[in-house]
C-alpha cells in the first residue's frame, strides 16, 4: 500500500483479526481475493483495502455484512452482466 495513502485503523486488535478470519472463510468457500487482504505492516490496526470475487451467497463476506462483496449477475432480459453489491 503507498504511504501517502490515507486509510484509518481499524477499531481493535479483535476486530481486526475477526475481518482476517472472514477473508480466509470466503477464500475457503471459493472468493477470490484479488487485491489487499492483509493486515497492513504499521502502529495500531490497519488492513489494506480488499477486494474479493467470485462470492457466491453463501459466501461469509455476503452473510456477514461488515465488508463490501461485490458480485457480477445477469442483467434481466439482457446478455450483457451487470455489478450488484451487498453488504453495510
Amino acid at each position: 500500500m503507498d504511504e501517502k495513502t490515507q486509510l484509518g485503523p481499524i477499531v481493535s486488535e479483535r476486530a481486526l483479526e475477526g475481518l482476517l478470519r472472514q477473508i480466509v472463510d470466503a477464500r475457503a468457500a471459493g472468493a477470490t481475493i484479488v487485491h489487499g487482504g492483509k493486515r497492513v505492516d504499521r502502529p495500531r490496526f490497519f488492513l489494506e483495502p480488499t477486494i474479493a470475487t467470485d462470492n457466491a451467497v453463501s459466501n461469509p463476506l455476503r452473510r456477514r455484512g461488515r465488508l463490501l462483496a461485490a458480485s457480477r449477475i445477469q442483467a434481466s432480459g439482457g446478455s450483457r452482466p451487470s455489478t450488484a453489491s451487498v453488504g453495510s
